[in-house]
């Protein structure tokens, strides 16, 4: 039960991450921001999955763990993207 709970909490972790990629996919059809889109959805899904197998509690403890240490690198380059860097993109839509 506590493997499959920590799994959804990481999954749930990485949705806002996802927003922020697909509103750039659909704002400028950036190629890169959909591969992205779609390795966020696969590590959004890698917990959830390895956490509801039988595997070693160790196994899903590492993967649950490097997972979220991913999950927190996109949080602080995002953060630190838009306190930064200057987004030219930014300045022509206002």
């Amino acid at each position: 039960m506590l493997p499959i709970l920590l799994g959804s909490l990481i999954a749930l972790a990485w949705l806002p991450v996802l927003l922020k990629f697909l509103r750039s996919w659909r704002e400028r059809r950036n190629p890169i921001s959909l591969a992205i889109c779609l390795i966020v959805v696969l590590a959004a899904y890698v917990p959830v999955w390895v956490a509801s197998d039988q595997i070693h509690p160790w196994s899903w403890l590492g993967v649950l763990v490097v997972d979220s240490i991913v999950c927190g690198f996109f949080y602080v380059a995002v953060a630190w993207s838009d306190r930064h860097f200057r987004s030219d993109r930014r300045s022509r839509n206002n």
